[in-house]
């Protein structure tokens, strides 16, 4: 019902404000306003005041703050008159002593008129003997009487009020809950574990002088791709060369010496058989030319350490992959005992990804090392939502960390377009198998209580709690096998405010608008 305040100054006058008057008006007023709050249904507050008006002097004026309709002003009526009644029994006793009749209170009580034209309440005293009554009144008995009276009337009228409304809600309900809502499905699902991984090179090599001189040539760019054999550093190689070619001279002199000694042996065997000269002297030619043999295996490996020496001024890549940031610029003196080295290449193509899975997987990775060719591998990126390459497992660790109760898994994947980088963080997905034709629903549909797993089935418009058993779960879906079947309702979201047979209402999805409302 909707009321409006007209503009007639305060409601508690001078009047009111008078010796003992004040506390009476304001516990009225206090009584007044509780009802006004408790009462669900504003028709029977406003009947309720036609009884409470001739009571107390600030309802007048309060009711003259008030604009009503036509029928709330019958109302009104209605309330006075049983307030004649009403009061006509509850003060047949004067609190000071002597009886009154009824019939005396009822003409002394003012009567109301209504100006229903004008939509205003006025109330005027019928009686001139009201006034002074009322004065009579003021006495510590009579206005504790008239308090407990206001009081008895006011907790009856709102405990009648609050009662009401209780009924009607009890009748109509509580409201529906509004719920998403989805359809059980039946699909092959794949099974799969997921875990965050680094990715490594394969092969990652440090590039370090073999022998120490000054650095005359970088023959690569920083970043570039390289092949295995190929260029990348020179060293000065002029000693070494000199090296080589004193070697060789020495070889040279001793083949010399060798031949000329093979000859003198050979000689000497004609001698000793025509005895023109002793064994001794054959013997003793026999051993110089074994001699100078072994002297020229020595120069011939000299001649090979020089070579070798020599070869390592012109440093190669030994795998195929990337070159990193050069170390050392050309003119420098490098030395075997320099630990930065010259340059680091990686190798890019194909790359492995080293990544952990908890220890409770460890019975389905088990089954995974009888697949020789290996189980799938998915790498996605480190949010896990774009896919980056497919590849192989590798391997699996022989051990559980027992700090983090994780176990390692290394696997191979084919790179050349370069989306795996080494160091990088990526997530790991691993296929362990698949469940061929399951039940399936969305994870966000499940919930966990004490007695296990269980969705909210929705039948007729009520929700259902129905015990389910999961096969298989991961973030985005779960696989049942017992409580639900294909094509059957369940709740998607809004499960907070659901209970075992809570009415729901079905909302539409999110971003869709529902029919007939605005877009």
């Amino acid at each position: 019902m909707h009321l409006r305040f007209l503009r007639h100054g305060p409601l508690l006058g001078s009047q009111a404000a008078r010796g003992n008057d004040s506390f009476d008006d304001l516990l009225f007023l206090a009584l007044f306003l509780f009802l006004l709050l408790a009462r669900a249904d504003l028709a029977a507050d406003v009947a309720l005041l036609g009884f409470l008006a001739p009571c107390a002097a600030p309802c007048e004026r309060l009711l003259r703050l008030f604009a009503m309709r036509p029928a709330v002003l019958a109302l009104l009526e209605l309330g006075r008159l049983v307030s004649h009644r009403a009061l006509g029994l509850l003060l047949k006793i004067r609190p000071h002593g002597g009886t009154v009749g009824t019939g005396r209170w009822l003409d002394k009580l003012p009567k109301l008129t209504f100006l229903s034209s004008s939509r205003q309440l006025r109330a005027r005293p019928a009686h001139p003997e009201f006034r002074a009554m009322v004065a009579n009144e003021q006495r510590p008995h009579a206005r504790w009487a008239r308090k407990l009276v206001l009081l008895l009337v006011s907790l009856s009228a709102a405990g009648g009020g609050l009662g009401c409304s209780s009924e009607s809600r009890a009748a109509t309900g509580p409201p529906a809950v509004p719920v998403l809502v989805e359809q059980v499905s039946r699909r092959d699902v794949p099974h799969s574990l997921r875990g965050i991984g680094t990715v490594l090179s394969l092969h990652s090599v440090v590039v370090r002088p073999q022998v120490d001189g000054l650095l005359t040539e970088l023959a690569f760019k920083e970043g570039q791709l390289i092949n295995k054999g190929e260029l990348l550093a020179r060293i000065d190689d002029r000693a070494i060369v000199a090296e080589v070619a004193q070697a060789r001279a020495e070889k040279a002199r001793n083949e010399a010496l060798l031949h000329a000694a093979r000859a003198d042996l050979e000689r000497y065997g004609n001698l000793v058989r025509d005895e023109a000269i002793s064994r001794q002297t054959a013997d003793q030619q026999k051993a110089q030319v074994e001699q100078l043999e072994a002297t020229l295996l020595a120069n011939e490996a000299m001649v090979a350490a020089a070579q070798v020496r020599l070869s390592y001024t012109r440093i190669t890549s030994p795998v195929t992959g990337r070159v990193g940031l050069r170390r050392v610029d050309p003119g420098n003196v490098v030395r075997t005992s320099d630990a930065q080295g010259l340059v680091t290449v990686t190798q890019i193509d194909p790359i492995a990804v080293l990544f952990s899975l908890p220890q409770e997987a460890l019975p389905r990775l088990q089954a995974l090392l009888r697949d020789t060719a290996g189980a799938p591998v998915i790498a996605f990126d480190r949010d896990g939502g774009t896919a980056l390459a497919q590849g192989r497992l590798l391997m699996i660790d022989n051990q559980i960390d027992p700090t983090t109760g994780t176990i390692s898994l290394k696997a191979e994947f084919p790179n050349a377009e370069g989306k795996l980088w080494p160091g990088q963080f990526v997530t790991v997905e691993l296929k362990t198998g698949e469940s061929q034709g399951a039940t399936v629903v969305s994870a966000r549909a499940v919930q966990r209580g004490l007695q296990g797993p269980f969705v909210f089935r929705v039948d007729d418009a009520k929700a259902t709690v129905v015990p389910v058993t999961l096969g298989y779960a991961d973030e985005q879906l779960a696989v049942v096998t017992s409580g639900v079947s294909p094509g059957e309702t369940v709740v998607s979201d809004g499960h907070s405010r659901l209970k075992a047979g809570s009415a729901v209402k079905i909302a539409p999805p999110k971003g869709e608008t529902p029919k007939g409302a605005a877009p």
